[in-house]
């Protein structure tokens, strides 16, 4: 059944504007959430310099919710190892919707990754050189346009191959006696 969101008089906007951008924008960072070291064992995750705020949007279960954290915030990562710092959301239509900072060992499908900390065995505190962006899920319209671009190019270059080989099927039967101007049908002519 086909729907359009958000509608007039709609129960929840909230639900209408969570679905309408579920697979129209793509999960991940689009400004801010950049990590540095917060004192001790801690993580500080801040606004970039050029923007106010951290953006992020997170899709999951068939819902897109974006994520704005205005100030920075600290959180602890547990011990040595390889750690990613994620941001993990959740609406439910009629409920609070849930949205927070954490760090895992192995991020989920739904998170959406800020970067990678690698604390060595014995470190007692976070520096710069154990942060990095590596596995950051970087959402961008740029990128969405891209893949689009791709598919047309790739598309573009069947219809190009089609267009070879019915050329060369047309060349052949000319040389067999077709005529182009003539209407053939399934039984002859």
């Amino acid at each position: 059944m086909l729907q359009s969101f958000v509608q007039w008089k709609e129960r929840y906007a909230s639900f209408g504007l969570n679905r309408k951008l579920a697979g129209v924008l793509t999960p991940g960072v689009y400004e801010g959430f950049d990590l540095s070291p917060g004192g001790g064992m801690n993580l500080l995750i801040s606004a970039a310099e050029d923007y106010p705020a951290s953006v992020a949007v997170i899709e999951r279960e068939g819902y897109s919710v974006t994520v704005r954290m205005d100030s920075s915030a600290s959180i602890p990562v547990p011990s040595a190892g390889t750690w990613y710092p994620v941001i993990e959301a959740y609406y439910t239509p009629g409920q609070e919707t849930h949205q927070q900072l954490k760090v895992v060992a192995t991020p989920e499908e739904h998170h959406v990754v800020l970067g990678r900390v690698v604390v060595p065995s014995g470190a007692t505190e976070i520096e710069t050189s154990h942060i990095s962006e590596e596995g950051r899920t970087v959402g961008s319209p740029l990128l969405m346009i891209l893949g689009f671009t791709a598919a047309l190019i790739d598309n573009e270059s069947e219809l190009l191959n089609y267009k070879r080989r019915l050329g060369n099927v047309e060349a052949w039967a000319r040389h067999q006696g077709y005529d182009p101007e003539t209407q053939y049908s399934g039984g002859g002519v």
